[in-house]
């Protein structure tokens, strides 16, 4: 049944994705600068249900940590979006022309967007790692056959952003959610005829403590009040720093900003940011206790195969979540690293530049895959790039307002020293790579006392007299 639902699911986002490129096909001066897309409030939630962030860091910090700092992570991503909306006004007419009207106006615009365009790269790898564990080890795919099918599905969400660029990206996101809307449906509807109320109940009351040993400083905070507050605060930090280094969010939240222009797009954007942690919430809840220690990654693939239907939604949603991120990140990095070639040398036909960036970029995403397929925690990307991502939230959120440029220099020293920062953090979980355990979720208030740090140390550089500055303003 798998192989059939899997099949007609790509033979419907390849009919989106032929009919959107022949309605409208890129255009040859700005094959990407298209803002008449549809729904993208929901591609934002879609985005949202990534494997590497949703299904990965906040299912396993749900389960271990319990439903405080889920809540933060949440209420980072709402506010992180409304946080956006702000930010990203401009009197420009379109998206692109806002963010390039801010990149022109930087001294060195690849020092300031290089990182970003890195971190995007790393997280679609992330997803493809991600994807290629379900193939192996939920699906007990041979080594080979995992790579394979891992490469080709990146493959196919690579061919809808070099064929219909946004059109395709967004159009393909409606049938994704979906997929992924019906994956949690059935998800909770099975789970509510398997799981009994007293097991509901007993999981619930473990959620809702939290006192959880050994991580997140549970053995040092004294009251339980102070922890609950701290998982908020670091879970609140992680959701609105995501947001904010995401230039796939920058578009979409400008989007729904100029078509609703009223208190509309703030219930839009809100509703976006809570509907895919509403729907795993039960998931969660219903799912087996954590256990301390070891992590099996893929315990609850293999718990729902026995139900044929069930596990082939969930496969189904799976890769719809891996297409609809990997797609998001690869194109809005592209999208970036366009601007800044076109700022450095404009081109006639920018329509082969857009090809022969994003090409190098697919190819640079493959490269890091095969080098780091070895791992055997298949998160250990994802858990790498918390602080990245952070850093460069903070960067983002710091010059807002910025009275002073923040220098190029100044920027490559912050960026230098969050990073060696964040690899001394990770000198006590060495194994990382290896596999992976529940106390890695340890490195998070880390990664978040250095993006901190990072915004404090850009805040004190970059006011003083009246100019322009790094955020998108």
């Amino acid at each position: 049944m798998i192989p059939q639902v899997v099949g007609a699911f790509f033979f419907a986002t390849i009919l989106f994705v032929y009919f959107s490129s022949r309605a409208r096909a890129l255009q040859r001066a700005r094959p990407l600068d298209e803002d008449r897309l549809p729904f993208p409030a929901l591609g934002q939630a879609s985005t949202m249900f990534s494997l590497t962030s949703l299904f990965g860091a906040c299912f396993g910090m749900f389960l271990v940590l319990g439903v405080y700092a889920i809540a933060g992570i949440a209420a980072g991503t709402i506010v992180g979006l409304l946080l956006v909306r702000t930010l990203i006004a401009s009197s420009a007419k379109t998206y692109e022309g806002a963010v390039y009207e801010r990149l022109r106006r930087l001294p060195h615009p690849a020092v300031f967007a290089g990182p970003l365009i890195g971190v995007q790269l790393a997280f679609a790898v992330s997803e493809l790692l991600l994807l290629h564990s379900v193939f192996l080890s939920g699906l007990g795919m041979l080594p080979l056959y995992a790579i394979l099918f891992t490469a080709c599905v990146a493959i196919i969400g690579y061919s809808y952003c070099l064929i219909g660029g946004y059109g395709a990206v967004y159009r393909t996101d409606i049938v994704q959610f979906v997929v992924i809307t019906i994956m949690c449906l059935v998800l909770i509807a099975y789970m509510a005829t398997t799981v009994t109320t007293t097991t509901f109940a007993a999981s619930l009351s473990l959620r809702l403590q939290a006192h959880h040993p050994g991580h997140w400083f549970a053995d040092s905070i004294p009251s339980i009040f102070l922890q609950r507050s701290f998982d908020l605060v670091v879970g609140f930090l992680l959701g609105i720093t995501f947001i904010l280094s995401s230039p796939d969010a920058w578009k979409r939240v400008f989007i729904v900003s100029r078509k609703h222009p009223t208190k509309r797009s703030v219930a839009l954007l809100a509703a976006a940011g809570a509907l895919p942690f509403v729907l795993i919430t039960p998931v969660v809840l219903a799912a087996r206790p954590s256990v301390y220690g070891d992590l099996d990654p893929m315990f609850l693939v293999r718990d729902l195969s026995v139900n044929g239907m069930v596990f082939a939604f969930l496969i189904l949603g799976m890769i719809a979540c891996f297409l609809s991120a990997f797609n998001s990140a690869l194109i809005s990095a592209t999208h970036l690293a366009v601007l800044v070639a076109r700022n450095r040398a404009a081109a006639s036909d920018e329509l082969v530049r857009y090809r022969y960036i994003i090409a190098v970029n697919f190819a640079v995403i493959i490269v890091l895959f095969i080098a780091t397929i070895g791992f055997g925690n298949p998160y250990a990307l994802g858990n790498l790039l918390i602080a990245p991502y952070g850093i460069a939230g903070a960067l983002i959120a710091a010059t807002r307002g910025a009275t002073v440029p923040a220098r190029p220099r100044f920027i490559a020293w912050v960026w230098a020293l969050g990073l060696l920062a964040w690899t001394l953090c990770l000198i006590p979980h060495a194994h990382i790579l290896a596999f992976a355990t529940t106390k890695q979720a340890n490195t998070i208030p880390w990664a978040m006392a250095i993006s901190l740090l990072a915004f404090v140390a850009v805040v004190i550089s970059t006011r003083g007299r009246r100019a322009i500055g790094l955020g998108i303003r």
